[in-house]
């Protein structure tokens, strides 16, 4: 099967499971596929990092990934008064505490002399899997969180502009492209490209504002959100690429036929995911 055709078959599928999961029973299985997600990208970045020459060690990783992950979720999806109250009153939240203190007591005991410094490395690549893929999606959750004030339709628009500018950049840059964006990290991408996908994402998100959002949030807000989403969702791209050209491998994984990993389709989500839930809350306050 030619590698366009499974591409898009793989990328009907997951926005099908994406629609589905939005706007299905409230929302409440956004958290479900969320932590499939998660859990397949962490097994890809333990991946990516001993390609790297860090063996991580995987129990830390799955542990402190699936605790961030469902204090998080958890707490967005219950109604809640105190935030702080809440949040310590939480099992997962005290058992991720002594997870983690955990951790760094068997760093402490592990390493035999010399490897001080790469211990300490592998155990910040585990921190930083758990921060880069586990906390991202999570607070993803919170854009659909029914009791934190959020809407299905908010999170859909997110990925809207996401999958927008993702296959707006391709076409142009297919199109028009002439001048490299960062032909170290990601040869195929242009200027062109870059900036015909952050505009039309942008008329994308205009749009989508016009006839979907049905005033959950004010037009300068949404465009606001929409810009930063965008500009960091193709910054993470490059970010993905960064990381796999240091793993010296084309794709974080193979269980997306015609994309790679899940991490690969899920680069510039991730980081434009905290972004996002930042924005939100910084409006709120002014």
């Amino acid at each position: 099967m030619p590698t366009l055709v499974k591409r898009i078959l793989t990328g009907s599928l997951v926005v099908l499971l994406t629609i589905l999961a939005v706007y299905a029973a409230d929302g409440m299985y956004v958290p479900v596929l969320f932590a499939v997600v998660m859990n397949v990208g962490l097994y890809e970045w333990q991946r990516l990092c001993k390609n790297m020459g860090f063996g991580i060690p995987v129990f830390w990783l799955f542990l402190l990934g699936n605790l961030a992950y469902f204090s998080l979720t958890l707490f967005f999806y219950e109604q809640t008064g105190n935030v702080i109250a809440s949040a310590l009153s939480m099992p997962a939240v005290w058992i991720m505490v002594a997870a983690m203190a955990s951790m760094f007591v068997w760093a402490v005991m592990k390493p035999e002399k010399g490897r001080w410094e790469k211990m300490w490395v592998r155990l910040g690549l585990v921190l930083a899997g758990v921060s880069y893929i586990s906390v991202s999606l999570a607070l993803l959750c919170f854009l659909s969180a029914p009791y934190q004030g959020g809407n299905p339709n908010i999170l859909m628009g997110f990925f809207v502009m996401i999958w927008a500018a993702d296959v707006f950049a391709y076409v142009v840059g297919s199109l028009l492209g002439k001048h490299k964006l960062c032909e170290r990290l990601s040869p195929s991408k242009t200027w062109e490209g870059a900036i015909g996908g952050f505009v039309l994402a942008l008329i994308g998100g205009l749009l989508w504002f016009l006839f979907v959002l049905d005033g959950a949030m004010s037009l300068h807000s949404w465009m606001g959100m929409s810009a930063l989403v965008v500009l960091c969702g193709m910054i993470g791209d490059l970010l993905e690429s960064k990381l796999k050209r240091e793993a010296g491998v084309k794709d974080s994984g193979t269980i997306l036929p015609g994309h790679g990993g899940i991490l690969d389709r899920f680069d510039s989500v991730l980081l434009a995911a905290p972004v996002a839930v930042a924005f939100l809350h910084l409006i709120e306050l002014f």
